[in-house]
């Protein structure tokens, strides 16, 4: 992306654009710097209401949440914070883990949760009427069979729907190098020799 906005063709937009700018007056000076001015005057309104707003939501989800839950609303850490640390013995080990290799048929039940029931939790979504966030009934995204496809066994129907292997990624992003090069080694000078023949009277050698 970077070299796209930045490329060696911003040498023609200097040559053929910036060079020819003139000056600024000082009376286009001062209505710049108003026009600044005026600027960050709305946007420092904009963040103000932003603000307000936030506030004005955090206050009724509270008072929803006291209206559904409870008067008691306590924040739940989402790490541990246990008073003394449990310190490993020189004895103990650990083994990774290692998920079960399942079929199509089987990962797609399981992450449909099959077998297991689902209790929603106190978190409301909404602006006007916050309502309960409904989990997914499937954890697989929108037009896939399944989320987890490397926990698939070999030769099922959708092995192959994972993502590229490292050897791809490589092989499409040094074929990306390649391609902006040779853009930037044949093409540029052409392209400066083509917008010279264009405009005549700007015809010096960048």
């Amino acid at each position: 992306v970077a070299w796209v906005i930045f490329g060696p063709w911003m040498m023609l937009a200097d040559k053929f654009y910036f060079s020819k700018l003139e000056s600024e007056t000082d009376e286009q000076k001062m209505e710049r710097e108003g026009n600044l001015r005026l600027a960050r005057r709305k946007q420092l309104e904009n963040q103000l209401l932003e603000a307000q707003i936030r506030r004005e939501k955090a206050e009724k989800l509270k008072d929803f949440k006291q209206f559904m839950f409870g008067q008691f609303v306590s924040k739940v850490n989402i790490t541990k914070l246990d008073r003394s640390f449990d310190i490993p013995l020189p004895e103990s080990s650990a083994t990774p883990y290692t998920p079960k290799s399942l079929s199509l048929g089987e990962l797609a039940m399981e992450e449909a949760g099959y077998r297991r029931t689902r209790i929603n939790g106190q978190q409301l979504v909404g602006d006007m009427i916050p309502t309960l966030f409904e989990t997914p009934s499937t954890e697989a995204p929108l037009g896939k069979a399944t989320k987890k496809t490397a926990l698939l066994k070999g030769g099922s129907p959708g092995v192959q729907i994972g993502n590229d292997s490292y050897v791809a990624a490589a092989i499409k992003v040094g074929s990306i190098v390649l391609s902006a090069g040779a853009v930037t080694w044949f093409g540029i000078p052409l392209l400066v020799y083509f917008v010279g023949f264009l405009f005549p009277g700007n015809g010096q050698k960048l």
